[in-house]
């Protein structure tokens, strides 16, 4: 009898087991199957690449703010000269 508890026990345990598992499951799909239409709407790899590859091509921001800085007043003075 004793032996007979400890069975149903154990298969109660092995059944919560499973509807737990289950549940985790779909969770985990309806989580993925989010990740997946959130990644369709963003760009795939190859065209994150050939963006990429673009860089190399443009200056890096601090370069032009300095360009800018330097030159603003230049400009400014020249304009200042032709006002007058």
């Amino acid at each position: 009898m004793v032996n007979a508890s400890r069975q149903l026990l154990h298969e109660n345990k092995v059944e919560e087991f499973k509807r737990q598992f289950k549940s985790t499951l779909s969770e985990v799909r309806a989580d993925m199957s989010e990740i997946r239409e959130h990644c369709a709407k963003k760009l795939s790899i190859e065209e994150g690449q050939e963006i990429w590859a673009n860089f190399s091509k443009f200056t890096v921001y601090d370069d032009l703010k300095d360009l800018y800085n330097r030159c603003l007043p230049a400009i400014g003075s020249c304009e200042e000269k032709l006002a007058i």
